[in-house]
């Protein structure tokens, strides 16, 4: 496969999409933008963080919001990064809306536990219940005004969105981390090998387990919840579909090798990292959103 790297744009993996050349069109209508990129980069405790989520081709293309979303917080004085990343379903009409909703009650909820309980005591499953709580609440209002039940498929034609949830110690002493999802994006670990995922992963680009995306609102009876050791100098990324579907089914397509050669064993600069997120190839013309972690386990600084 042909890769074009030039600085300042997104690389290319073979012939990309008629619409990655087209200027990114800013609003649909009379709509109220939300923002294309957002980035977020820094130091908290012993950890080293860069994180972006990035509209993709298809909805620069057809002026439609950025459906991914991410949020971040701090626990327990500092103890504990907690991360909440989203993927808004597609076929839901406010799905950016349910993204953004969903992390920010995941990460509200983690908080207040850790504050009182370790993290193998969290109530992983209480979380996620407060976010589907959330969103099928903040439906109701909008069904109404359009003249529709508060019915679950309604909810679901509105919000729904996949969650996945990370708690990670910052302070140096532990290696161990929690997560947590219902959907189809992942954790992985990427060290000298390259990346290892560290829930089920995709097989074909389909869910393991199933041909249609598990989405909030909808909670399954049981989560998808690991505790996983990060080993010494291994990074840790939490990532959207959209970023690792092309990677390839054993993980080390050019995007993946790429991706594992700029963020790993140091993570770049934090624009470099959200230009890296904006790979064009194929059809591949997702959101794409990462958080990346290193220094899981050092001392703190």
């Amino acid at each position: 496969m042909t890769i074009v790297d030039r600085p300042g744009e997104p690389t290319t993996f073979g012939q990309p999409q008629r619409a990655a050349g087209v200027e990114a069109q800013l609003l649909r209508g009379d709509g109220v933008h939300a923002a294309d990129t957002i980035i977020d980069h820094g130091a908290f405790g012993s950890l080293v963080v860069r994180a972006a989520s990035v509209r993709g081709t298809y909805a620069r293309y057809e002026s439609g919001p950025r459906e991914d979303d991410y949020t971040m917080g701090a626990a327990a004085n500092g103890r504990w990064l907690v991360v909440a990343l989203a993927d808004g379903v597609t076929s839901a009409s406010a799905s950016h809306l349910a993204a953004t909703l969903a992390v920010r009650t995941a990460v509200q909820q983690v908080q207040r536990q850790l504050d009182e309980y370790a993290m193998g005591e969290v109530d992983l499953h209480g979380v996620f219940q407060s976010a589907a709580y959330q969103l099928r609440r903040s439906a109701e209002p909008l069904l109404d005004a359009e003249g529709l039940d508060c019915t679950a498929d309604h909810i679901a034609g509105l919000f729904a969105t996949t969650l996945l949830v990370a708690i990670i110690p910052a302070d140096g002493t532990g290696r161990r981390v929690r997560l947590a999802r219902v959907g189809d994006s992942n954790a992985w670990t990427l060290d000298d090998d390259g990346w290892t995922p560290l829930l089920a992963p995709k097989v074909g680009g389909a869910p393991l387990a199933s041909s249609t995306v598990r989405a909030l609102p909808r909670l399954p009876d049981t989560l998808d919840v690991v505790e996983r050791d990060i080993a010494p100098g291994q990074t840790m990324v939490l990532a959207s579909d959209g970023v690792t579907d092309p990677f390839g089914t054993t993980f080390d397509g050019d995007v993946a090798r790429c991706l594992a050669r700029a963020w790993h064993p140091e993570l770049p600069a934090p624009l470099e990292f959200a230009r890296q997120l904006s790979f064009r190839g194929q059809s591949w013309d997702d959101d794409r959103t990462a958080v990346a972690v290193t220094g899981i386990g050092s001392p703190s600084r």
